[in-house]
């Protein structure tokens, strides 16, 4: 395989979902990307609370003192944490390429999309509303961690 096809599979990840009945194929974000989603990422939580509020809730969860835990909770502002959530889905649905239910051995493209009016099965285009948390939650991770894997892995390739 050349060297650039050994890049270009780097950029690329595999994660299972729907308790493994589905295998989705996307892209890592890229550097920039990266970095812009993890900005906005700060920005939006460092107003869910003040700074003092979010050290005292970590100070609390390590303590697994659950009184003071939901009691900082409810300084939380529920719209902030609806932009959050909405910044993850526009990280996953950009990243999302391709859809397989076979396993992974035949893969066809695939459209996330944002609202439940544009889900269209036919044209193989599906609504981020419906992955489940622990899913979105993986699909994610792959999408942000999956730059640092990939670096390590093409400074191998270019040794």
């Amino acid at each position: 395989m050349s060297i650039l096809k050994e890049i270009a599979k780097a950029s690329r990840w595999t994660e299972t979902i729907f308790d493994g009945k589905i295998t989705i194929e996307g892209r890592i974000l890229s550097p920039a990307e990266a970095e812009s989603a993890g900005l906005s990422s700060a920005l939006i939580a460092s107003t869910l609370a003040n700074p003092e509020d979010i050290k005292q809730m970590q100070e609390n969860a390590e303590s697994d003192n659950l009184d003071d835990l939901l009691e900082w909770s409810k300084k939380i502002k529920p719209e902030k944490l609806l932009e959050l959530a909405a910044q993850n889905d526009k990280i996953i649905c950009s990243c999302v390429r391709r859809i397989s239910i076979d396993g992974g051995k035949t893969f066809e493209d695939l459209k996330m999309v944002f609202h439940e009016k544009e889900q269209n099965a036919d044209q193989n285009q599906l609504w981020i509303g419906v992955i489940t948390d622990e899913d979105r939650t993986k699909l994610l991770q792959n999408c942000m961690r999956g730059h640092e894997r990939a670096a390590k892995r093409i400074a191998g390739f270019l040794k």
